[in-house]
């Protein structure tokens, strides 16, 4: 059954990553392209009486310094989305930055956006986040690192900043480019790298180096 169509104008073209829920039954997500400045949005798919689902955009991006083309939202328990974009920020490579990591919280019916954190090199966030509590944040990149092909990150806030920290550069035996985000287990965290390396998956911890599986 097709919940919703995209037009490809306003609405948004090429949905994105994984769809989340919040406590109510609506669907939140992301478009990689389209909206006013076609650099993707955030929207959500309201549920109506009559059986039919109903989109509201939460947010359009410009591509400028708040990103653009984002990566689908991961959401927490007080309704704010977390996510990521290609492209954008404060950090310009000729014409587009290197990417962010955004905040949309509501109140009162409207979505107030923040921009987390700006990536200072060029690492393809495609990938959603995880979050772990209410300041951290976990995900993977396509490209860069000291091999330049992939790292997965966590972002801590602290004195009302957020600050990256590099968990694992891929490369070599530890594989490529990790497509996926992470996934959590018992407080550890899986994920897979789409090419390279010995074995293909991977699990780290917040306290200790990522290992092989």
């Amino acid at each position: 059954e097709t919940v919703y169509s995209f037009t490809g104008g306003s609405d948004g073209s090429a949905p994105g990553d994984t769809l989340v829920q919040d406590a109510v039954g609506n669907l939140y997500g992301t478009t990689g392209f389209g909206g006013e400045y076609n650099s993707g949005l955030v929207f959500r798919l309201a549920p109506s009486s009559g059986g039919t689902w109903n989109e509201t955009v939460l947010y359009t991006f410009t591509g400028k310094s708040d990103g653009g083309y984002p990566a689908g939202v991961t959401i927490d328990q007080a309704g704010n989305l977390y996510g990521t974009t290609d492209t954008g920020g404060l950090h310009w490579r000729g014409g587009g930055g290197y990417g962010t990591v955004f905040e949309l919280m509501p109140s009162n019916g409207t979505w107030t956006f923040a921009t987390l954190y700006h990536f200072h090199e060029y690492v393809l966030a495609n990938a959603g986040l995880l979050l772990s509590g209410r300041k951290t944040l976990y995900g993977t990149t396509l490209v860069g690192g000291s091999n330049r092909v992939g790292i997965a990150y966590k972002l801590t806030q602290s004195g009302g900043a957020w600050r990256e920290t590099v968990l694992q550069s891929f490369g070599g035996v530890r594989g490529e480019s990790p497509y996926a985000g992470l996934i959590s287990v018992k407080g550890i965290f899986y994920g897979v790298t789409s090419r390279g390396g010995e074995k293909g998956g991977f699990e780290c911890s917040p306290s200790s180096p990522c290992s092989w599986v």
